[in-house]
């Protein structure tokens, strides 16, 4: 794949600190004498009231305003237009709020990123022209966006590198000419791009010729010219936090003489601001002081001081006085008690003084935080405020400030960001745990996060199967339009985010919408260095990029036991430079589904479940020392609907991306019209082995495009590859100049069409499946099979004759750890040979009817409800589902079963609103299924479901998805049970009530407590110290439960495994581990 304007870039996120009570205000007004009229004219050479030349092709030596067709001084002071004083009326619209603020020449535009000037579409640009402006970042900048220019399809500056501008002439900015120095530090600087026809862009800093692009293509353009952000464009990346002045399009290309020039009349002594003195008032409301540095500043009520000299650099320390904290608001940049700030213009700095005792803020380990509470903090009826919480005086080391090993409860709805500002420590994380009914919730989460751990250490996120952080009003169909971030953990180590949801951070629902850039709106964002990332058991919907991560070294990325959906990406990572080397991806047990929604008509966006990518800064050539390695990918399942026009693979593996284990995964095309580079893409990187994999794609009218695309060298052996066009195609990589070498071995290859086989080059390639033994010759694939069916079931594991059964090779010798194991978690044989594809044969099961994997047709489902209808969702109805689904006889239940929350997690059991099934009709074994479970069980309440008509029998998948979960809610509505047999809550070391539910990893309730304290009355140890130890159980079914429990079940597997044919526990507490332990209480 070349980059281009749809490969992903990294969007930058800007962060707003909001202060408090006023206490100190420190005002800095200019002279009430000096007009605005005053200020000096733009150039020396013309007074400032004549209008601009506009032709470029005869023009006076020295005459800088020759062949300008766009000049936006930004001298305008107020108001919602810019004035263009070229002369030809291009006058620009404000959008979204850009402020007016003092510039390098006169006046100037500050920009957040997101809001911009629009100018009309008749700004053109010829085939030689030239940029200018003076730029001044906000911070540091990390991430992407256009400066000004007309987005990817003409002329911008944009940030393709960490602190780099680039200018481009072609609309591919990773070609563009790139800077060579940082300009992100503060300061203004002109920056200026020239371009000849014929020959090729040069960037200028500070009139200094910096860097020339090899770029020879050029791209015209009749659209808006934008200035700070490319978003009203519709095919924008948005922009970056910067202040803007004095932004010139000529039609010609000035020389570098006449760069320097224009530099210089900007920064001569008689065109910019002569110096001027402001006074600088100070007011105190008695509860602290302010000194300065300079000196100057040093009161405890009131004072001031004048003649400061504009442009002059003030610090302000506040002390507060005892039981008071101080904040600053307003200025340029602060950090605790301290204030930097440029005294250049009107500008207010008010420096907040807030009462905190500090003696009720209880010294123990659990800390409550509510929006807006008053209390001490010792439960949620008296809570500390969200404001306490994000001030970082209350975060340390000390008795009263919230440190390693606290846990901080959130309580009720929290309706503002929330700021971590301490680390916890090895071993003792700062744990940020949401009450039952907690959440996190705006009308949109800011682009820096609804929850903010940048920079942070040690920390866990524990939405405890409830959390919510979500956005209510971004999207399409919203009057937020915004890249919405859930989390924010860049620059970040050690940090864990389990058991939450994560929603809406833009729900996308017309193929129109352009309005965000992917990556941005984000559920989860880690990069610029973040490692050790642990990322399970959460609910991820309707993002641009769901996870984004990117970081150098032994990053340490652990992703597992998420539902992932409504995503243009599941999770994107790369790198984009000239040397750096990224290990250790592992993502696993994941269900990702559905980006449809994110399909656009215009194909700006890609989809991917999984996407990750390494090369050079310019993107074209090639650079080994670039490289991703140490991934394992496995037991994920990665179906539904993918969308018509923009999907590139499901798997998708971009440049250099080294030493690859990719096992145990279904990959379900059959309801995406076409994967254009296959269900996996490797896309040229060495070391990869492709095992046991099952590969469906949506038929051979459909799926035109490879279903396997292979560069680079690997292993692919025991993979179903099935239904497509073109099964699999293995080229040649032209980027590292490498011959593709692929080792086939013991595959399936199934219903495959005219151009089944593409072999590199020559007679080999586009064969068809008849010709199968071509593709022996050509690929020395000597073991595999072509079949015109894999016999699989609904699920996709092989039935009775398939001939998948016993036709694999034994890869125990691989040592690839996970791989004994199927997908189900069914071991396989350590010696003798293993079935093909993600699953072992069941062989003590009654067999499933093949799957059917046609054309998918387009229907929709509607859904009773006994409090309402349910939205009618457009469907697939292809792939399977058809026909008997064996044997189901309704089962009598033995307790309620877990209703479901919001965001597809259960409710717990034992709390007072729980609405209970009915006992004698609901199958017993629903009683443990949650949002990603899949199997047997599942397929037997969704058979009920249909039965009961809550269901359509297409969607007997054996996917406990949304889907499902809706059907389920609207049954439970219409017949509830006055019996709910609550288990009561049971202090360590009582007598345990006899346990009735299901319960398995990721649930909730009294009686996963009651659990923990049995395990650990029988010395089946939950934990030695901390939470899930006897006297500190918890209500919540983690890892160490697990683990727990399994070694209960190997203890006693004469009783709870033997009976189902097994030899080793499952974890998962079901009715045999329920008997034996009623048994033993």
């Amino acid at each position: 794949m070349q980059p281009n304007a749809k490969t992903p870039k990294l969007l930058l996120a800007g962060l707003i600190l909001a202060g408090l009570s006023l206490a100190y205000m420190i005002t800095a007004t200019a002279p009430a004498h000096r007009a605005a009229s005053d200020l000096p004219p733009l150039s020396a050479v013309a007074p400032n009231t004549q209008l601009a030349q506009v032709s470029g092709s005869s023009c006076t030596a020295g005459d800088l305003t020759c062949g300008l067709v766009g000049w936006w001084k930004l001298d305008d002071g107020s108001g919602t237009t810019a004035a263009d004083s070229s002369g030809n009326g291009n006058t620009g619209t404000l959008v979204n709020g850009p402020t007016w603020t003092t510039g390098k020449i006169g006046g100037a535009l500050r920009f957040d990123g997101m809001n911009y000037v629009s100018t009309p579409n008749t700004v053109t640009v010829p085939a030689s022209f030239t940029f200018s402006m003076w730029f001044k970042s906000i911070g540091a900048i990390l991430g992407s966006g256009t400066v000004i220019g007309w987005s990817y399809r003409g002329f911008t500056f944009f940030y393709s590198n960490p602190h780099k501008i680039s200018f481009s002439v072609d609309g591919s900015y990773y070609d563009g000419a790139i800077a060579t120095v940082n300009v992100d530090d503060g300061q203004w600087h002109m920056i200026t791009g020239t371009y000849s026809s014929g020959g090729t862009p040069q960037l200028f800093i500070d009139g200094s010729l910096n860097k020339i692009s090899t770029q020879t293509q050029f791209n015209s353009s009749n659209d808006r010219f934008m200035i700070g952000s490319d978003n009203g464009t519709g095919f924008g990346y948005g922009g970056v936090p910067a202040t803007l002045d004095d932004v010139r399009v000529y039609n010609r290309a000035l020389s570098a003489a006449e760069v320097q020039s224009l530099y210089q009349e900007a920064t001569a002594g008689g065109t910019t601001l002569p110096p001027t003195t402001y006074s600088l008032t100070v007011t105190n409301g008695g509860n602290g002081t302010v000194t300065s540095s300079p000196a100057g500043i040093s009161c405890g009520s009131t004072c001031s001081v004048s003649g400061i000299t504009g442009g002059t650099n003030y610090t302000l320390t506040a002390a507060p006085n005892t039981n008071f904290t101080a904040s600053w608001s307003g200025c340029t940049s602060s950090s605790g008690n301290t204030c930097t700030i440029t005294v250049n213009g009107n500008t207010t700095v008010t420096a907040t003084f807030s009462q905190q005792t500090q003696t009720s803020v209880p010294a123990i380990s659990n800390i409550y935080i509510s929006q807006i509470g008053s209390g001490s903090g010792s439960s949620c009826v008296d809570a500390l405020p969200v404001s306490w919480f994000n001030n970082s005086v209350n975060w340390g080391t000390g008795q009263n400030q919230i440190g390693p090993g606290d846990t901080v409860h959130l309580c009720g709805i929290i309706s503002s960001p929330l700021i971590v500002e301490g680390d916890g420590a090895l071993g003792r994380p700062i744990v940020i745990y949401f009450e039952n009914g907690a959440r996190i919730s705006m009308p949109a989460c800011p682009v820096s996060g609804c929850l903010v751990l940048d920079k942070r250490n040690y920390v866990t996120v524990d939405g405890g199967g409830v959390g919510v952080i979500e956005s209510t009003a971004n999207g399409t169909d919203f009057p937020s339009h915004i890249a919405a971030l859930g989390i924010s953990a860049d620059n970040s180590g050690w940090i864990e985010i389990k058991g939450l949801t994560v929603q809406n951070m833009y729900v996308h629902s017309s193929p129109s919408d352009v309005e965000i850039s992917p990556p941005g709106a984000e559920c989860v964002r880690f990069i610029y260095g973040s490692h050790d990332i642990s990322i399970h058991d959460d609910v991820l919907h309707d993002a641009a990029w769901c996870l984004n991560g990117g970081s150098t070294g032994n990053v340490n990325y652990e992703i597992y036991n998420n539902d992932i959906y409504n995503v243009d990406h599941g999770f994107g990572m790369g790198l984009a430079q000239d040397s750096g080397v990224a290990t250790g991806i592992s993502f696993y047990h994941n269900h990702v589904h559905d980006a449809a929604n994110w399909d656009t008509t215009t194909d700006v966006f890609h989809h991917d479940a999984f996407h990750i990518w390494a090369f050079c800064a310019d993107a074209y050539s090639y650079c080994p020392t670039t490289y991703i390695s140490g991934i394992r990918i496995y037991d994920n399942l990665i179906d539904g609907d993918w969308g018509s026009c923009c999907v590139t693979g499901l798997l998708y593996f971009e440049r250099n991306i080294h030493d690859a284990d990719i096992f145990n995964n279904i990959l379900d095309g059959s309801k995406t019209t076409n994967l254009p580079y296959g269900a996996i893409a490797e896309g040229g990187g060495t070391g990869f082995n492709i095992y046991n994999n099952t590969i469906i794609g949506s038929g051979l009218s459909t799926q035109m495009s490879p279903l396997v695309y292979l560069r680079g060298t690997g292993n692919f052996e025991n993979d179903i590859v099935s239904s497509a066009d073109q099964l699999v195609a293995v080229v040649d990589d032209a980027y590292s100049g490498q011959s593709s070498v692929w080792d086939f071995s013991h595959d399936i290859w199934a219903n495959g069409g005219q151009n089944a086989f593409n072999w590199k080059s020559g007679n080999c390639q586009f064969l068809p499946f008849s010709q199968f033994t071509a593709w022996q010759t050509c690929s020395q694939d000597s073991d595999s099979l072509p079949v015109a069916n894999a016999d699989l079931s609904n699920l996709f594991a092989p039935i009775f004759g398939s001939p998948a059964i016993g036709a694999g090779i034994n890869l125990t010798s691989t040592g690839v750890s996970g791989l004994g194991s199927d997908y189900a978690g069914s071991i396989r044989p350590s010696t003798g040979p293993w079935d093909v594809g993600a699953y072992q044969y069941a062989g003590n099961s009654a067999p499933n009817p093949p799957i059917s994997v046609t054309s998918p047709t387009s229907t929709s489902v509607s859904l009773p409800s006994s409090g309402g209808s349910i939205p009618t969702m457009p469907v697939s109805s292809g792939g399977g589902g058809g026909g008997s689904v064996g044997s189901f006889t309704p089962e009598v239940s033995q307790a309620p079963v877990s209703s479901i929350g919001g965001g597809g997690t259960p409710i717990m059991a034992g709390t007072s609103t729980k609405a209970c099934m009915s006992l004698s009709t609901i199958p017993a074994s629903a009683l443990s299924l949650t949002i990603g479970t899949h199997g047997q069980a599942v397929i037997n309440l969704q058979t009920f479901l249909v039965i009961t008509g809550y269901l359509q029998r297409q969607y007997i998948t054996g996917y406990f998805g949304p889907l499902t979960k809706a059907a389920l809610t609207s049954y439970q509505s219409a017949h509830p049970t006055s019996t709910c047999n609550l288990q009561p809550v049971t202090a360590s070391g009582s007598q345990i009530p006899n346990f009735t539910r299901s319960l398995k990893l990721g649930m909730i309730g009294n009686d996963v407590k009651n659990l923990q304290i049995f395990l650990n009355q029988h010395n089946f140890t939950v934990s030695q110290s901390g939470a899930g130890s006897s006297g500190h159980e918890t209500s919540y079914f983690g890892p160490a439960t697990f683990r727990a429990l399994i070694r209960f079940q190997n203890a006693y597997a004469a009783q709870i495994l033997a009976p189902y044919g097994l030899s080793q526990g499952t974890g998962f507490f079901g009715p045999s581990s329920i008997k034996e332990a009623n048994s033993l209480i």
